[in-house]
Order: structure tokens, then C-alpha cells, then sequence
């Protein structure tokens, strides 16, 4: 797997999570929540990402 198909599939996870969650009715405080996570979750990813990366 090259670097460019790990980001793809980092940058694709979002916007299905978000694509899910929109049609729900929701909060607002909800919505704010769940963002958060979904970037914190990219956040962890791209960490992780970066570990192999420089093994």
C-alpha cells in the first residue's frame, strides 16, 4: 500500500461517518459531539499513520 492510498482511506472515513449522521435528527450538542470525536478519531489515525511510518 503506498502513502497516497493510506490518506485516501483516512480522508474517506469522515465524510462516510458524516454522510451517515446527517440524515439523523439530531441536537445540536450532539452534532458538535460527534464531530469532535470524528476528529479526534482522524486525529488518532493519523497518529498511528505516522508511528508505522517511521518504523
Amino acid at each position: 500500500m503506498t502513502m497516497g492510498e493510506d490518506m485516501n482511506d483516512i480522508v474517506r472515513l469522515p465524510k462516510d461517518v458524516l454522510d451517515e449522521i446527517s440524515w439523523m435528527p439530531q441536537h445540536p450538542d450532539e452534532i458538535f459531539n460527534t464531530t469532535i470525536f470524528t476528529l479526534i478519531s482522524i486525529e488518532k489515525a493519523l497518529m498511528e499513520w505516522n508511528k508505522e511510518d517511521k518504523k
